[in-house]
C-alpha cells in the first residue's frame, strides 16, 4: 500500500517553519555563513556553517529536541489534537558513533521532545541512530505500523554537525569545507518531520510514496577500493522495482549531495547504469543541503517536505520524483514519489 505525505514541519537555517524555509530553498537564499568556531586551532579564519539562530548553543542534547519539536508540531498540525497522542514519533538520529554526547541522545531525547510537545509516549515510537537514512527506514517501520489500526506517524530528524567535537573530527577527516579544502561540506544543523498516513485513509493527500529501496554499500566514503556506486543502484532499482514507474518518466531527483566529490559522485554513476539503448534516463537535480548546510538525519524528512511545498506551489520540477540518500557507513535508501491523486483522474 502506498504512503502519503500529509504535511510537514522544518526548522532550518534558513527558516524557523516549513513555509520560510522552503520558500528560502526556491528564491536561493544560504543560510550558510561565518560561525564563531573556527577552521583550524590558530586560524583566523572563521568556519563557514549553517547555524539556527536557537536560544541556547550548548552541545546538549536539549539543542536537538529545540531542533526538532517545533517541526513535529507544525507537521501535526494538520490532525486535531485529540488525536496526536495516537501517532508514534520515528525520530532519526545521527550514527551512534557520531552521537558525541554519550548515549543520552537514545535515553533522554525522546522522553524530552514529548514532554516539550505536551505528549503521552505512544509504545511505538523510537529514536532511529542511523544518520542520512533514517527517515528511509521510518518510512518502512510506518508501513508496517499503519497496517495495526494506527492512522498516521511521524517521520522527524534531528542533527547538528556544528557541536565541537562533531566539528574536531570532521576536520581531521579533511571532510568540512574551508579555506584550503574544497571536497567537503558545510556543517549544518536542522530539525525536521513530516506526517505520514496511508493513501488509501487519506484520499485527499497529494503526495504519494509508491516505492522504498534499500541496500548496502561496500566501498564507503572512507574506502580506497574501486568504486562503482553498487550499494546506491541497488537502492534505486529496488525502488523502481516496486514502483513500478520508468527512471525515464523521472525528471528530477532529490539528494543529499553536499559538496562532497563522493556522494556527486555517487549519485551520477548510480544514474548512469540505468541508461542503455532502451531507456534514457536525465533528471534534474535539487540539493538543498547547499542553503542549509549538512543536516544528517534531518535530510530525508526535509527533502519530502520541499517536495510537498513544490507541489502545492506549483513549481515541483515533475509528477514523479527520485529521492537517493546515504550515511557515512554501508546503508543506502531511495523513494520515488507521485504528486497528484490517488488515484488519477
Amino acid at each position: 500500500m502506498d504512503l502519503a505525505v500529509l504535511s510537514t514541519g522544518i526548522v532550518s537555517a534558513i527558516g524557523f517553519n516549513a513555509l520560510t524555509s522552503c520558500a528560502s530553498i526556491r528564491a536561493g537564499i544560504s543560510g550558510i555563513s561565518e560561525t564563531y568556531l573556527n577552521e583550524y586551532t590558530g586560524s583566523i579564519e572563521h568556519l563557514r556553517g549553517g547555524k539556527v539562530a536557537l536560544p541556547q548553543w550548548w552541545d546538549r542534547v536539549d539543542r536537538l529536541v529545540d531542533l526538532v519539536a517545533p517541526a513535529i508540531i507544525e507537521a501535526l498540525n494538520f490532525i486535531d489534537k485529540k488525536e496526536r497522542k495516537h501517532v508514534p514519533l520515528l525520530i532519526g538520529t545521527a550514527l551512534p558513533e557520531m552521537q558525541f554526547l554519550g548515549n543520552v541522545i537514545e535515553q533522554q531525547l525522546l522522553a524530552k521532545i514529548e514532554a516539550k510537545l505536551g505528549l503521552p509516549h505512544h509504545l511505538e515510537s523510537r529514536v532511529l541512530p542511523i544518520g542520512q537514512t533514517a527517515g528511509i527506514q521510518g518510512l518502512k517501520i510506518a508501513s508496517m505500523l499503519l497496517t495495526k489500526n494506527i492512522s498516521a506517524c511521524i517521520i522527524a530528524g534531528t542533527d547538528s554537525y556544528l557541536q565541537k567535537e562533531t566539528i574536531k573530527y570532521y576536520m581531521a577527516q579533511r571532510r568540512l569545507m574551508t579555506s584550503d579544502n574544497s571536497n567537503g561540506f558545510f556543517p549544518g544543523e536542522s530539525g525536521s518531520a513530516v506526517l505520514i498516513g496511508l493513501s488509501s485513509y487519506y484520499p485527499q493527500a497529494l503526495l504519494h510514496i509508491l516505492g522504498i529501496g534499500e541496500s548496502k554499500e561496500l566501498v564507503t566514503i572512507y574506502s580506497e577500493e574501486i568504486f562503482r556506486a553498487n550499494g546506491m543502484t541497488k537502492a534505486i532499482r529496488n525502488a523502481v522495482t516496486k514502483s513500478g514507474i520508468k527512471l525515464s518518466q523521472i525528471s528530477c531527483r532529490f539528494t543529499d549531495v553536499n559538496g562532497e566529490y563522493y556522494k556527486f559522485r555517487e549519485g551520477n554513476i548510480a544514474i548512469a547504469r540505468f541508461n542503455n539503448k532502451n531507456e534514457t534516463v536525465d533528471m534534474d537535480i535539487w540539493h538543498p543541503i547547499e542553503f542549509t548546510g549538512e543536516i544528517g538525519a534531518a535530510i530525508v524528512p526535509l527533502l519530502l517536505g520541499l517536495a510537498l511545498d513544490a507541489g502545492q506551489k506549483g513549481y515541483n520540477p515533475g509528477k514523479y520524483l527520485l529521492f537517493h540518500v546515504g550515511n557515512d557507513k554501508e546503508d543506502r535508501g531511495a523513494l520515488i514519489t507521485r504528486y497528484g491523486p490517488s488515484v488519477d483522474e
